[in-house]
């Protein structure tokens, strides 16, 4: 794994002529990590860690930066400002991984067990969110995938 790679911060977008991203509310009492997929929850109460349910029915996105819901909560902004969130609903991007499973370019993933984080498909019935862009070990805590296709 390259040096570059190590120094990419999870939620970092990579090919920028690529992205969008959009703006979403966090589900109350809810902590996100940068890096991590999310799914608007069916009720539509906000943002929460993506499982594997939830992207049977909504769009996954990946977050761009951590939200504490208590930190962001003590802030005197409006409650629709103070829980905002910027997501990747497209392009290539930082996200987490399960680890201990290695991932090559061009494999397909899924929401893993572990909620927000992805795996590698294995099974055609399984619902895809994206696809490896670069190789990552199964150590590595972070891989770099094309979401939105």
């Amino acid at each position: 794994m390259s040096a570059e790679f190590e120094e990419m911060k999870l939620g970092s977008a990579v090919k920028l002529n690529e992205l969008v991203k959009v703006q979403g509310q966090v589900k109350e009492s809810t902590n996100l990590e940068a890096g991590q997929f999310v799914c608007n929850n069916d009720a539509g109460e906000g943002f929460a860690p993506a499982t594997t349910k939830l992207s049977e029915t909504q769009a996954v996105f990946v977050v761009e930066h951590a939200h504490n819901y208590a930190e962001a909560e003590a802030t005197g902004e409006l409650p629709e400002l103070k829980h905002s969130v910027a997501l990747y609903a497209k392009g290539v991007v930082v996200a987490q991984k399960l680890v201990g499973v290695a991932m090559t370019k061009g494999q397909k993933l899924k929401v893993s067990a572990t909620a927000g984080k992805a795996t590698v498909v294995d099974d055609s019935a399984d619902i895809v969110i994206g696809s490896v862009a670069v190789d990552a070990e199964a150590a590595a805590e972070k891989v770099i995938v094309r979401i939105g296709q």
